[in-house]
């Protein structure tokens, strides 16, 4: 809520009215998450209303700001955005790894409540599902790696009928010591991410016993990650728009 807070001008009326469309927006999609997930638990739809509320009070504040802007100097929309944000590079450089940890927190909040795992022993032929995928094992194959030896199953992988990818986990054994190392296959989208781990086998390879894990939103740790650190870099970089404001810089 703080973005939201005018400086020296607050009242709770200013405040409601800066918080509606963020309200109006967050309340009914998390209310949606709920009534979709076919999960009967609150905290997962309560944590991304949280989210999405606090993503859009920063996402308005760059929208109200390009606005202004444009109205003012009669910029095209994008180069208001930028001349908005770089001279005022601490403030929305600070809005960005604001977002950063909203992004990064969806992804705690996805996997956490939301993930899906399953373990299972399966023969040449067989097929492993969950959550709409559907995985084939066609055998273990083997392979060099310089000095190591390399075990991994290739796997096709559809969902909902239609081939979307490959997955192929290994087993690494080394030439230096005993235990092997295992290689986690991961088949990833902006909406999940498709975790296979090959754990045992038989001497022959035709059964092998795989986990499998759904892990939601994964990949939106990643990018909540890199701009939180590009938000970051950009508040501090030195130079025009890196100081705290033409009359803090007086005073001080």
């Amino acid at each position: 809520i703080c973005p939201l807070i005018a400086w020296r001008r607050a009242s709770l009326a200013k405040t409601f009215r800066s918080c509606m469309w963020p309200l109006i927006i967050s309340i009914p999609a998390g209310v949606l998450i709920y009534l979709t997930s076919g999960d009967s638990r609150l905290w997962p739809p309560l944590a991304f209303t949280v989210l999405i509320f606090v993503g859009l009070t920063h996402l308005k504040e760059f929208i109200v700001g390009v606005r202004i802007r444009h109205q003012l100097t009669k910029e095209s929309w994008l180069t208001a955005l930028w001349r908005l944000v770089s001279k005022n590079r601490r403030r929305y450089g600070g809005y960005l790894v604001h977002l950063g940890v909203v992004l990064i927190s969806l992804a705690i909040v996805g996997t956490m409540g939301y993930q899906s795992d399953i373990t299972k022993t399966v023969h040449i032929g067989d097929t492993i599902e969950i959550e709409g995928y559907t995985l084939t094992y066609q055998g273990l194959r083997e392979k060099p790696e310089g000095t190591n030896v390399v075990v991994y199953a290739d796997m096709p992988v559809t969902k909902n009928g239609n081939l979307i990818g490959r997955v192929t986990p290994e087993k690494i054994f080394h030439a230096e010591w005993d235990q092997p190392s295992t290689e986690v296959s991961i088949l990833g989208s902006f909406k999940e991410d498709l975790y296979v781990i090959l754990s045992t086998w038989d001497k022959g390879g035709e059964e092998a016993t795989f986990k499998v894990n759904v892990n939601p939103l994964m990949a939106w740790m990643w990018i909540g990650g890199h701009l939180l650190v590009l938000g970051t870099i950009f508040a501090v970089w030195p130079g025009r728009g890196s100081m705290l404001g033409p009359r803090l810089n007086q005073r001080a």
